[in-house]
Order: C-alpha cells, then sequence, then structure tokens
C-alpha cells in the first residue's frame, strides 16, 4: 500500500551531502540535477529464503497465464500466490522433478505453459500434475548445457540461448532443433567469443547479443546486419519505444537502436554519467516512459526524461519499506503495475507502481529527532501557519513544520513549557495561540510570535474542586470563550476579555455527569456534551439542560453511555460517537437511529468523527477507519493493510485543515491524507483453487492429473466414505490479501452461494455419490469482485455395495438365505415334534400305567359325563342347524311359491297370447290382410318383450335372493346409464304418448356396480312410465348432496297412499297394480332395486301424494366406501 514514511525525515541532511557529492564527481549535462532519494509512492515489501523463498540469489522472474509469480534462483523454482511459496528442487532420483537448480530464463509459451532454463537444459512445468517435464535436444551435443536466454516469435517458437548455441521449439513439438551453432561460424564470430541475449526483433527475425558484437539473422540463419559492441559481457537486453533497446553490460547501460544499428552509451541520451561508472544487470521502461536500471552495488536508477531526473532508490537498514539489498539482478513488472525486483542477496522486493490509497504516516523511530517523540498520538492541530501539532502520550508535544522537513519537540520539565509529557487537548484560539491541555488540570498557552509559553491555571466554583483534573478538549465557541472539558470536575469556561473563570458540574446546572469527554457548540449557543453517562444539551446562560441516557427499553435511545465524540454536519444532523456504535439524533422526537458493525462499521468503539469537502463522514473506531457517506448509507473500511498506521485510533484524536486535508492519531502514529487521493482498489484479482484435501491429505495435483476434464473443468475423482472434503483457495492479490473475502457454491449439495469472509477454505463431510461442481469467487478489500472465479468439478464414486448389481446379488443371496431358513427351520420343528410326540406318548403311557387303578373309575365316570356333554352339544349343533336349514328351506318354498306363482300367471298370460295369435296366424293366415298380421305380431312382440322383461327380473331377483352374485363396484359416471335407458323405454313412453325429460350439466361420478345400477334404472324408468297418464311427463334428475349422487325418476300417475308406500318393497306382497295403460307386473322389479342399490352402499325410497304422481329416489356414494359401511 502506498504510503510515505516520515521517519526519512531525518535522512534530509545527508541526502543534500549526497547531491553536493554526486554533483562534484560526477557533473551532469546541461543543467541537469541529480537525486538521491527514495520513491515516496513506493512501499515495498520483501520476499526472501526466510520466508520459504529457496534461495537469496533471484535471477528470473515471471507471471504466469493464471497469475502466479514465478522465482528462479540460483538453487531452486519457487511458485508464489500472494501469502504462500512453494518450492521446487531438483531431484536426481526423480524424474519428474525439476532437472537443474539454476533458474537462468523463465518463459511462458503461446500455449501459457510454464518453460524453464536451468543450468542442464529445458523443461516444462505441467500444471495439472505439478511436475516437470525435460524437453531434449536433437540434432546437436551441447559443450555447456546452462540455459542463458528464453524467447519467442510471432508464430510462438520459442528461441532457447545457450552458451554457444541457440535451439528453436517450434509450438506443438516436444523436442528442440539447432539453429545457431557458435564454432560452426568461424567466419561471424571469433573463437573467444559466446552468447549473451537473444531477442525477437521482428517478423522472423533475430538480434542476437554475443559478448563482442550483435548480429541480426532471419530464421535461416542469413546475416542481415551487424557491427561491434562496448558493453562488455550483457546481461539484459530489453526493448523500449521507437526500435531500441536498453542493453545492461558490465560495461554500463547502453541504448541500441536497431534502425541504424547503432549502441550508444545511455549517458549520452540522458546527460547522466552514472550509467557509465556502473556494471547494470537489467533495465527497463516503465508505463510513464521512466527508464529502471537495476546497478550491482549501487540500489537501482531511476531516469525520469521529462523532468531530466535520476533518482536513486538504495537499501535502508532503517525503513523496512524500501529495498533491503543494493545488488540487483532483474526486473519484471506485471500487468498491475507491480514492480518485482530479484536481488542478488536478499530475494524478492515488490511494489506497486500505481498506488490507489496516499497515506502520509507520521511516527516514532528510536534515535532519530525528525520522527515523532511517540507512536501514541493523543490530539492534533493544524495551525493557520501550517504547522502540524501532535500531541502524545508520554512523548510530549511535537511540532512538524509547514514544509514537512522539520520536526521540533517539547517535552515536560517542571518549568515554562508544556504542562505534562501526556497532551490530551490542542486548541488555536482566534489570536493564533495554541491551547495544550493536560493530565492533572495542567493547561498551557503558546505564543508563536514571541515563542513564549504562559501557565493557566483553572479555577472551580464547586466544593471538593481540587483542580487537577485531566483536560479532555479545548474549544473556543462563537463568542470567543473558551471550554475545558474535564474527567471528573464537569466543563470549565474562560472569558479572555474578563480573565474570569465559570464552572459547570452536576451540583450548580443540569450537567448529567462531571466526568465530561468532548463538547459541541450548536446556532442556539447552547451546548451538547459527552459524558460517561449519555449525553446532554446544556444552555449555559440559564445552567438548564436535557439529558439523553442509555436504557435497554428503549431500541430508539442511545446506544451507550460512554459518549466518545460530537459531530454536526453540514446538513446540521448531530451525530454522537459511543463505546457502542454511532448515533444519529432526530430532533422531531429526541430519537436516535444506532448504526454499529451490523450495518457496515469496521468497529462500535466511535473515538473521532469528522467531514471531508464531499460531505462523506470519516469516522475513526478501535478497529480502523471507515468513510461513511449517510446519504446512501455506505461504508467503505480502511485498515493497517489499507495503509493506516494501526487499526486502534486515538479517542478525539483528529482534525481537518482549512484545505480539507484529514488527520487521524493512533496508537501507532499519526496518518494524514487528502480525502479525494484515497481511492477504493478497482483491481480484479483472480481467484483460484489452491488445494482439495482429502481427509487431511493434499491430492488435487494427483487427482486431477489422473482425470481427464470436462467441459473445460479440472476432475477430481474420489472414492466414496471419505470422512471430509475441503477445498482451499485464495486470490492472486499481492499488496493486500488479508481482507479479501469469498464466497463459494457447491452445485449439487446446495443452491445458493455461501459467503466465507476472510476465511480460505470450505469443509463437506458426506457427501453422497455423484457429481459436484465447486465454484469459489472472490473480491477485493475494496469490493470489488471477480465474478468468473475458479471452478472444479468433484465426481464422488458409487462404492460397490450400493451399485444395481450388487443389490440384485444381495437379494438373491437373502431370498436363498431365507429359503435355506425356512427350510432347515421345518425340517427342524418336524424333527421336534417326533421327538415330542413320542415323548408325550411315553409319558402317558407311564401316566396311565400308574394311575390306572387309581384313576378308573373317574374315569369311567368322567367318559360318561363327556359323552353326555357331548352330545348335548353335538344335540344343540344339530338343533341350530336344523332350524337354520328350515328357515332356509321355508324361505325358498317361499321363493319357489314366488316363482311359481309368477310363472303360473305372469308367464302363462304371455305365452296363452303368444299361443293365440300364432294359431291364429297359421290357420287363417290366407285370410288375413297384411295390416291385421302386423298388428298380431306387433301383439306377439310386445308379449315376447314383457315376457323377456319378466324374465330377467326374475333372474336378477332369484339370483341377488341365492346370493349367487355379488356387487362388483367401479367409478362412472350416473348420467350413463340413465341416457342408455332412457333410450331403451322411449318406445314404450312414446306408445302413451309420455315425454322422457332428463337435463344434466357436468357429470356425477358414483362407486358402484354398473351393470347393477343400470337395472335399478331400468325399472324405476319402466315403472313410471307403466304408472304415468297419457300424455303425461317422466322426468329423471342428478343431485350432488354430502358425498352422495341422488337420482330422482318422476310421473304424473295417480300416486300412492301412505299403505301402499309402506308395501313397495315387502317381497311378501301379494297385490300388484296394473298400469295406466292396463300393463300388468311381477311386483319383482322394486325389489330387485332394493336389493341392488343396498348392496351398493345405497338408499332407496319413494315420495308420492295420491292424484299428483310419484318419485323414486336412490342415492349412491360418490367415492369408494369403506368395507362394512
Amino acid at each position: 500500500m502506498v504510503q510515505v514514511k516520515h521517519r526519512k525525515l531525518y535522512r534530509l541532511s545527508l541526502m543534500k551531502f549526497l547531491t553536493i557529492f554526486w554533483l562534484w564527481f560526477f557533473p551532469g549535462q546541461g543543467g541537469r540535477t541529480v537525486f538521491s532519494q527514495d520513491f515516496p509512492d513506493l512501499d515495498f515489501k520483501h520476499i526472501t529464503y526466510h520466508d520459504g523463498l529457496g534461495g537469496n540469489q533471484v535471477f528470473s522472474i515471471i507471471r504466469d497465464a493464471r497469475g502466479f509469480m514465478w522465482f528462479g534462483t540460483e538453487n531452486s523454482l519457487a511458485r508464489f500466490d500472494g501469502q504462500t511459496l512453494r518450492t521446487y528442487h531438483y531431484d536426481i532420483n526423480d524424474s519428474t522433478s525439476l532437472k537443474g537448480n539454476a533458474i537462468g530464463a523463465l518463459l511462458v509459451d503461446r500455449q501459457n505453459q510454464l518453460l524453464i532454463g536451468t543450468d542442464l537444459g529445458l523443461v516444462r512445468y505441467d500444471r495439472n500434475c505439478d511436475r516437470f517435464i525435460t524437453i531434449p535436444e536433437s540434432g546437436v551435443s551441447l559443450k555447456r548445457r546452462n540455459v542463458i536466454d528464453l524467447d519467442m516469435s510471432a508464430d510462438g517458437t520459442v528461441l532457447v540461448t545457450y552458451l554457444y548455441h541457440i535451439l528453436r521449439l517450434d509450438p506443438g513439438k516436444g523436442m528442440m532443433t539447432p539453429l545457431l551453432n557458435l564454432p560452426e561460424e568461424k567466419g561471424l564470430y571469433a573463437e573467444d567469443d559466446y552468447l549473451c541475449q537473444t531477442v525477437v526483433s521482428g517478423p522472423d527475425q533475430l538480434l542476437v547479443f554475443s559478448f563482442r558484437k550483435v548480429v541480426q539473422i532471419d530464421l535461416t540463419k542469413h546475416v542481415l546486419a551487424q557491427t561491434d559492441h562496448p558493453c562488455g559481457l550483457i546481461h539484459s537486453v530489453r526493448s523500449v519505444h521507437d526500435d531500441r533497446y536498453l542493453v545492461s553490460g558490465s560495461n554500463g547501460l547502453f541504448l541500441f537502436n536497431r534502425k541504424d544499428f547503432s549502441m550508444l552509451p545511455f549517458s549520452k541520451y540522458s546527460g547522466f554519467k552514472e550509467f557509465d561508472h556502473l556494471e547494470f544487470w537489467d533495465a527497463f521502461e516503465d508505463p510513464w516512459g521512466n527508464i529502471w536500471a537495476a546497478t550491482d552495488h549501487n540500489g537501482i536508477l531511476v531516469y525520469k526524461p521529462g523532468r531530466e531526473r535520476l533518482i536513486s532508490i538504495k537499501a535502508d537498514p532503517y525503513n523496512d519499506n524500501t529495498i533491503n539489498d543494493d545488488f540487483v539482478r532483474k526486473f519484471y513488472l506485471d500487468r498491475e503495475n507491480i514492480v518485482w525486483i530479484g536481488c542478488y542477496r536478499h530475494g524478492v522486493n515488490y511494489a506497486s507502481l500505481r498506488p490507489s490509497k496516499k497515506f502520509v504516516i507520521y511516527e516514532h523511530m528510536p534515535g532519530n529527532s525528525l520522527s515523532l517523540s511517540s507512536n501514541s498520538v493523543l490530539s492534533l492541530l493544524e495551525d493557520k501557519r501550517g504547522n502540524i501539532w501532535v500531541g502524545t502520550d508520554g512523548g510530549g508535544l511535537d511540532c512538524i513544520s509547514a514544509s514537512r522537513d522539520e520536526i521540533r519537540h517539547f517535552r515536560y520539565t517542571g518549568k515554562s513549557g508544556i504542562p505534562s509529557d501526556a497532551i490530551l487537548a490542542l486548541m488555536e484560539d482566534r489570536a493564533g495561540k495554541i491551547w495544550v491541555g493536560g493530565y492533572m488540570g495542567q493547561v498551557t498557552l503558546y505564543d508563536p510570535d514571541r515563542n513564549t509559553w504562559k501557565m493557566m491555571t483553572p479555577e472551580c466554583s464547586f466544593p471538593g474542586c481540587s483542580g487537577k483534573h485531566d483536560i479532555r478538549q479545548i474549544v473556543e465557541d462563537s463568542r470567543g470563550k473558551v471550554w475545558l472539558v474535564t474527567n471528573g470536575h464537569g466543563l470549565l469556561r474562560f472569558d479572555p476579555v474578563k480573565g474570569k473563570w465559570d464552572s459547570y458540574n452536576t451540583l450548580n446546572s443540569d450537567l448529567v455527569d462531571n466526568y465530561a469527554l468532548t463538547i459541541l457548540e450548536d446556532d442556539n449557543y447552547r451546548f451538547w456534551v459527552g459524558t460517561y453517562n449519555g449525553a446532554c444539551l446544556l444552555d449555559p446562560e440559564t445552567r438548564k439542560g436535557r439529558s439523553f441516557i442509555y436504557t435497554e427499553k428503549r431500541t430508539d435511545g442511545l446506544s451507550h453511555n460512554w459518549v466518545y465524540s460530537l459531530y454536526r454536519d453540514r446538513k446540521k444532523r448531530l451525530w454522537i460517537g459511543t463505546a457502542n456504535g454511532l448515533n444519529l439524533f432526530i430532533p422531531a422526537d429526541t430519537s436516535f437511529v444506532r448504526i454499529t458493525i451490523s450495518n457496515g462499521l469496521p468497529g462500535n468503539v466511535i473515538n473521532a468523527i469528522t467531514e471531508d469537502r464531499r460531505g462523506h463522514l470519516w469516522i475513526s473506531t478501535n478497529n480502523g477507519l471507515c468513510r461513511f457517506i449517510p446519504d446512501s448509507s455506505s461504508f467503505w473500511n480502511l485498515y493497517e493493510d489499507d495503509g493506516l498506521p494501526g487499526n486502534y485510533f486515538s479517542r478525539g484524536a483528529c482534525f481537518q485543515s482549512k484545505a480539507g486535508v484529514l488527520m487521524f492519531g493512533s496508537d501507532q502514529g499519526m496518518v494524514r491524507f487528502d480525502p479525494d487521493d484515497i481511492r477504493p482498489d478497482t483491481t480484479i484479482y483472480p481467484v483460484y483453487i489452491k488445494d482439495v484435501l482429502v481427509n487431511y491429505r493434499s491430492i488435487l495435483n494427483q487427482a486431477t492429473c489422473s482425470a481427464e476434464p470436462q467441459a473445460g473443468l479440472p476432475v477430481v475423482v474420489l472414492p466414496y466414505g471419505k470422512k471430509s472434503v475441503t477445498f482451499q483457495y485464495g486470490a492472486l492479490n499481492y499488496l493486500n490479501q488479508k481482507n479479501n473475502r469469498f464466497e463459494y457454491i457447491l452445485e449439487g449439495y446446495e443452491d445458493n452461494w455461501i459467503s466465507t469472509g476472510t476465511r480460505r477454505e470450505v469443509t463437506f463431510t458426506g457427501l453422497e455419490p455423484g457429481t459436484y461442481t465447486f465454484r469459489v469467487r472472490g473480491c477485493n478489500n475494496d469490493g470489488y469482485w471477480d465474478r468468473k472465479g475458479d471452478s472444479l468439478k468433484i465426481i464422488v464414486l458409487t462404492p460397490w455395495y450400493r451399485t444395481w448389481f450388487f443389490r440384485v446379488i444381495l437379494v438373491l443371496v437373502i431370498i436363498a438365505i431365507i429359503l435355506g431358513y425356512v427350510y432347515l427351520r421345518n425340517q427342524s420343528i418336524l424333527r421336534r415334534n417326533r421327538l415330542l410326540e413320542q415323548q408325550v406318548h411315553e409319558r402317558t403311557h407311564e401316566l396311565e400305567v400308574a394311575n390306572e387303578e387309581l384313576l378308573a373309575n373317574a374315569e369311567a365316570l368322567d367318559h360318561t359325563v363327556k359323552e353326555l356333554e357331548s352330545q348335548k352339544t353335538l344335540l344343540q349343533q344339530q338343533t341350530e342347524e336344523l332350524r337354520a336349514t328350515n328357515d332356509r328351506l321355508h324361505e325358498l318354498n317361499r321363493m319357489n311359491d314366488r316363482i311359481f306363482s309368477i310363472i303360473a300367471h305372469d308367464i302363462k298370460n304371455p305365452l296363452g297370447t303368444i299361443q293365440g295369435f300364432i294359431e291364429l296366424l297359421t290357420l287363417h293366415h290366407k285370410n288375413i290382410d297384411e295390416k291385421k298380421k302386423e298388428e298380431y305380431l306387433e301383439y306377439i312382440r310386445q308379449s315376447i318383450q314383457k315376457l323377456l322383461s319378466l324374465i330377467e327380473n326374475l333372474l336378477l331377483w332369484s339370483s341377488s335372493q341365492l346370493k349367487g352374485r355379488g356387487a362388483h363396484p367401479e367409478p362412472f359416471d350416473l348420467a350413463e346409464p340413465v341416457q342408455e335407458n332412457i333410450h331403451l323405454v322411449k318406445e314404450q313412453a312414446a306408445k302413451k304418448n309420455i315425454t322422457l325429460h332428463f337435463s344434466t350439466e357436468g357429470k356425477y361420478p358414483v362407486f358402484a356396480d354398473k351393470y347393477m345400477i343400470s337395472a335399478v334404472v331400468r325399472n324405476l324408468l319402466s315403472n313410471a312410465v307403466k304408472f304415468c297418464r297419457q300424455g303425461g311427463e317422466v322426468s329423471v334428475g342428478l343431485q350432488k348432496k354430502d358425498g352422495f349422487v341422488v337420482c330422482s325418476v318422476s310421473d304424473q300417475g295417480a300416486g300412492m297412499d301412505e299403505e301402499t308406500k309402506a308395501l313397495l318393497f315387502d317381497p311378501d306382497r301379494k297385490k300388484i297394480r296394473a298400469g295406466t295403460g292396463g300393463e300388468t307386473g311381477s311386483g319383482l322389479g322394486l325389489l330387485i332395486c332394493k336389493e341392488f342399490v343396498e348392496q351398493n352402499h345405497g338408499r332407496i325410497w319413494a315420495e308420492s301424494t295420491p292424484g299428483a304422481g310419484t318419485t323414486f329416489f336412490f342415492d349412491l356414494p360418490a367415492e369408494k366406501q369403506e368395507s362394512g359401511v
């Protein structure tokens, strides 16, 4: 994070000396100036051997396609993700390990694969399997196998530079082929020459830099141009604008122009001779046109062409935020404008060239007089002259000059000067004098114009006031009076004109508590006072006031009684900071709106509040700094990792200058910044899955190496039954990872994204067999999300004992076991029964023999009694059976009598009619005309129809009486049999000019025997037509009622009296009425209707009024009835 550590101030005199030294010994040209100073905006971080780096000598650096940083050292290769290092070494017994330890070059090819040039050749890193593959050479015998340089042409051809050879690795090939062999080019290179660097300069063109010359060739080795150079041993060649190259060598830094093939010292371009006197290992041009050059023992030189300045960046043992080594070997600028610096002795340094937050930090450095006297800052003030006054806890008072290049220290001496070494309050009055308050009630007044101090002795006007009270705050009101806020003795007010003191406490005013902490004046010359017992609004003229105290009963009251800060913003809103959150005062109903951590604050202890020029509130807490926008309720929290000196800020230590610059004091120093310079980091840092742990053992690389990707996602196949699966992930944020937040979803297991906060792993237990996709995404410290994130497919295999094959086999085995068990059980039971029978027989025989004489008479008597009882029981059973048989026979006889009566009467008459007409037609058919024949045939047909109907009813009734047929219910629409039977009786009704009426809408489902119900409907319709008057109407109706469907059949006949109605369903009824047309009947129809309706869980009844017709009703259940209903 970008910050300026003002402990550097002590080096100003040294800087001036160095400037004179450089100008004296290395004079510049054209009036240019040499500066030796640190970049003020660079905050370097370091990675060394102690952090896990394989070695401290770093020769190569690169960032791969996924965003990982790779460092090549003298004895290992290291991968860095911003938090952890993974180091790879050469293992001669492992063919998949890194071949070689000294890493001289790194390159990411067109397939986004990492190529590593080592002291033993070229290897490729297999990311999926986390292993290395050696790339062999073909057609060449290498004298020295150490790879010096790697570069890539536009078509993806990789050029590998060795000491005496250049090999090419074509895209998709697994073997290198020769391109240039120095010993064979005797006409081009001297015998003692060797290669240093190879640069692709254009389509199919190369610049080959050797120890003595520069040669431009094409890929067919045709020489296009060549020249000798004075660079000495070339360590690096980097392209810059205008087809030029920075050449770093043992003889200095040079600028090579490919257009005219010239090589000039960089000093002639820059005007600084320093580039001629040092050995340079690397150089590059940053996006702003600055030239960075790495020296062998003089740190980094940065040339700024626009300002014609040369900046020196060197190691400083007293400053952890600069580079840690002056022996610089390698530069690498990544896509986020982070400069990575490889050093010879102390590993890697890196810093951002585009800081998003510019904090100026002032802190204490032991032994450094140009730093703060203490890190614990209690009060702040910027006076009218631009000087910054810093009150510390134990270090006295510091004054930073307006030029920021000098710090004056004031310590307590017991004489004139500051009141103590703990400065709690600072204030500049309208006369320009500085009021200083400390512990034990001491106040001093400093006159900057005269540089004099005056002791002020506050006077108390109430009993028990000793005057020894801490001064928490000093404020000048709108009338020029000075208020002292004391911790224990209330408020003290001083009138500078009259030179008098006045006091306000709980005895002489409505002040809520004498332990006051802060004060704020409103527009009506009333004062808000924050204490350890709530807040109050006090009128100094009347000494009356109103208190606001925390209570658990009110959710809209003050959130805590300890009131640390008060602030009125530009919209006249009052904000009260307490030990448990921020409170917004609502004057309309004197309530408060509470704002706490749950709303977005970084901490609940509100130590200070101020406002920037945009109307945003800046709030210091016990856990960071917050920018709060009240109108949108937007929170932006900043922490130590964002560049602040610490997270714990001091109570009331806050000040805003007239220029809008804000200052806050903390226990780790003071921070000063312009709010407009504090911008959120909008960089999207890629999120990646770091590892997968199964039962706490890493399996990611092993699993992805053995399984083919699916839908572009790596696949991890897991056997069933693993207790836990842990996914570890992170973000490739190299500057500030601590407060990066993450969320994940395991598709196939859950439906929603789940936030893990800053936690970087999640564990699942008991995953069922199936296919899952784990996705994770994250955001940086300022809330900008990588929505793409990273994904991984997980396949949990089905165990063999849960496969269908195993289940079928298991079922068959279980059936076989059950059958075997049953068979063996039965055999065992049979054997046991036979044994028991034998034992019973033997025992019975023994008992019979033993008791034969004693039980002879009793046995005989008992036998007799048993025989009598048996005969009695048998006789009773036979009697009951005879009675039942007799009843049944009586019933059968009655039925037979009835049947014979019907046969004798109802069947005989139709048969007689049929016989008569048949004889008439047979004997006299010649004398009978056709019309008469048709009439006789019609009589015969009607008699047959009547006979058939009678026989059908007779058979139905007989079968029901004999219980030869039971009901077979099924669901059907009752309207269907009604319609069918209306059609059957249409002809019968038409003969009597009777109208059949049936109108229904919808369906009337019932659950019954459709055949039986059709017979019921048919009999009721036939009876209705039979007894309806000539020209009358027969109507059928259906309705739903209480889970039943009720069917009604009405006629317009003569009706019935109550006596006739009572005998309708009597099987012994003798008298059968004739129809209105003289129709006769057997009386079986209604018996059949009753029998069939009741068998289907229904009822049948009739309603009739003599002379007004009759209506028969029956109902049927609409749904299936339980058995027994």
